[in-house]
């Protein structure tokens, strides 16, 4: 059989929508649902199945519809097809989005022909033809809909053969058969927890056949995290001026530039370990490994906003793409050593029977027939006003908690093009209308305005010599601004003074960096930055409250893992990198704790006492002294707020403060 990938034809370039905007679509919902239902129940034998093509990301560890003359690189047993680490990172998950999508479709539309009734046939067969996989927005809504976490069951919906209840199909998979080695593969034996859990789990509560979830660490973990990930999003888009250094998490060398430690692949490994999770038990649940990770149905929703982030991206630098690298570690079908680029083959992913998806192939989501809302709205506009509006959005969304959004709020009074503060967003689906939400969610809750907002905005900020004196009319002291509360960001519908005066306003950004072995823990492993005391209790770091952020190494277990790239990379000692910023934090405790500035004099002695970082897989902590390539360093740097909100800030130089690490147990000195 041979699978070709093509995206979802015949019917033109769809957006792909946010899921609770798709939840808000009835008829397209009921399909999405029924559609994933049945995909899940294909034999698992099929290679359309919701098992071979989640198989794919990494377990079972077989070819895929391979021909004979596939390329392969130089393993003497399939090694998979992984590309985390790598350039191609990107641009490899969007043709494997693209044919789950197809394939997911598909099941969409035969069950809109099945319906009995020309009339009703017809309504669900216009509804089909708005079918895009939906995202998950955590960078502006951080926790997922109750509908994927929380809600077991679906009842009453509308199929085909009238009304019924169904397992929620995304709630979790469940395998057909008993998992163990024929399944899955060598080294499974190792792994013998999962062989008793029947379906998928995010934050398992035991090793048990019992086992459950636990929705409510999700949330937790993912709400505690909150204004981390969005500003780690917001800066990436900001100020990741290329791709090497935007498309994956790999450490590109001792002098490389403090601001560019983050990556797209950095952030989409830290929603993974939030997700799947896990404390105190051997395995964390199936997102927090990249052999189980595909079989979870939020895997999906989770990587199409990954895709999508890397589409603005795009848009936003339409010149930089993927740029040649040295793949040390090789796959199954490219040989360790290899210069990966632009036509290097997206194996296992066909364009046609004789070739494979490139990256060139894959540049823009329309050859794959799909788009996103911020980019569909655009498209016919010029490259200038279509990338001032992209700005816009991305601000609007992203920018207005970011720490320069209560310093320039009169920016936000130019209502934003993208509907972002949806207050009515559904959160779990009935089969009947969707009413308004009775109470705003936790996720909604750091876009309310903070009572304090009045008082952030009231703060010295440094200007040019040129600009406007305060009322008055004495001029502006020339200082850094006191930053707006991490916790509470205020939204993006403060009223000012228009959208011009920001120009030449600046503050310090203060960020923490983290470099070390990929696979360092054997697994996934979890770096937590705090700033004060903490609960010594490890149990309980997740939801810390004085916990700045949590970076993820997302790895998969190298004592059982069939990934022949990870047992190379572990080999090489690969070193990874990540960045949790600070500046949110640290604006919490401004005017307390004896903190009047954010200028190094007052922030470098403060860190040297407060900052401190701690390390944990699911099963333990790990004491820093353990990972020797640990290195956390701090740096600053001056950010330049934008004149207007199609504008982004300016990041300038940073400057290392080895002064703040140096000495301490995983910390970086001058000599790192």
């Amino acid at each position: 059989m041979t699978i070709i990938t093509t995206g979802v034809q015949g019917g033109g370039i769809v957006a792909r929508q946010e899921i609770r905007t798709m939840m808000k679509d009835q008829d397209l919902f009921t399909l999405y649902l029924l559609a994933l239902e049945r995909m899940q129940k294909v034999d698992e034998s099929d290679p359309l199945s919701w098992f071979q093509i989640c198989g794919i990301h990494g377990r079972p560890y077989t070819p895929y519809d391979e021909p004979a003359n596939a390329p392969t690189g130089s393993l003497g047993a399939f090694g998979g097809y992984c590309t985390h680490s790598s350039i191609l990172f990107p641009p490899w998950h969007r043709p494997y989005l693209a044919l789950f999508e197809q394939i997911l479709a598909k099941h969409v539309t035969d069950i809109a022909n099945e319906y009995s009734t020309p009339a009703l046939r017809e309504r669900y067969v216009t509804a089909a033809q708005r079918f895009r996989i939906p995202y998950w927005d955590w960078a502006y809504y951080a926790d997922p809909p109750d509908v994927i976490t929380k809600q077991a069951r679906i009842t009453g919906l509308n199929t085909p053969q009238g009304p019924r209840d169904l397992d929620n199909p995304l709630y979790q998979y469940r395998f057909h058969n008993k998992v163990g080695h024929a399944e899955f593969g060598d080294g499974f034996d190792l792994e013998r927890i999962w062989e008793g859990w029947p379906g998928t789990l995010r934050w398992p509560t035991n090793t048990r056949p019992t086992a459950t979830s636990q929705a409510n660490a999700v949330d937790a973990t993912m709400n505690n995290n909150r204004l981390t990930i969005r500003d780690r999003t917001y800066n990436l888009l900001v100020q990741s001026t290329t791709f090497q250094n935007f498309s994956n998490d790999g450490f590109q060398g001792p002098e490389t530039d403090p601001r560019y430690y983050d990556s797209l692949e950095s952030i989409h490994g830290q929603i993974h370990g939030f997700v799947g999770g896990g404390t105190r038990i051997r395995m964390g649940g199936h997102m927090s490994i990249p052999d189980f990770a595909a079989f979870d149905p939020i895997f999906w929703l989770h990587h199409c906003n990954v895709d999508r982030i890397f589409a603005l991206w795009q848009a936003l630098r339409p010149d930089e793409y993927v740029t040649p690298m040295a793949n040390p570690d090789g796959t199954w079908t490219t040989r360790p050593g290899t210069i990966e680029n632009v036509d290097s083959p997206l194996t296992p992913f066909r364009i046609s029977e004789n070739r494979y998806w490139t990256s060139a192939d894959a540049r823009d989501t329309r050859s794959l027939f799909y788009t996103y809302p911020e980019l569909a709205k655009w498209a016919d506009l010029d490259p200038v006003t279509k990338a001032a509006r992209l700005r816009t959005d991305i601000n609007a969304m992203y920018g207005s908690t970011a720490p320069w959004g209560d310093l320039d709020a009169g920016l936000f009074s130019v209502s934003p093009s993208v509907p972002i503060a949806n207050k009515t967003a559904p959160t779990t689906f009935e089969a009947s209308p969707v009413a308004p939400a009775a109470a705003i969610s936790m996720s909604m809750a750091a876009n309310e305005p903070r009572p304090s907002a009045a008082k952030i905005a009231a703060m010295a900020f440094e200007k040019h010599a040129a600009s406007v004196p305060p009322p008055g009319g004495h001029p502006a002291p020339q200082h850094h601004v006191h930053v707006p509360s991490h916790k509470h960001h205020p939204t993006s519908t403060h009223h000012g003074h228009g959208h011009g005066h920001g120009h030449g306003k600046k503050y310090t950004e203060w960020i923490a960096n983290i470099t070390v072995e990929k696979h360092a823990a054997k697994t996934t492993f979890y770096v937590y930055i705090f700033l004060g005391d903490f609960n010594p209790d490890s149990t309980k770091w997740a939801q810390e409250p004085n916990l700045v952020g949590t970076h993820v190494i997302f790895a998969n277990n190298i004592l059982s893992t069939g990934c022949e790239r990870c047992h190379t990379a572990a080999r090489e000692g690969k070193l990874v990198t990540g960045t949790i910023p600070l500046t949110g934090a640290l604006g919490d405790r401004l005017g307390k704790e004896k903190l009047a500035s954010l200028e190094p004099e007052e922030i470098v002695p403060y860190l040297q006492k407060e900052l401190h970082w701690r390390i944990q897989t699911s099963e333990k902590e790990i004491e820093r002294a353990e990972l020797p390539s640990l290195k956390v360093s701090v740096a600053h740097a001056p950010v330049t707020l934008p004149a207007s909100i199609s504008e982004l800030p300016v990041w300038g130089e940073a400057v290392k403060d080895f002064a703040v690490t140096a000495g301490r147990p995983g910390g970086a000195g001058e000599d790192d």
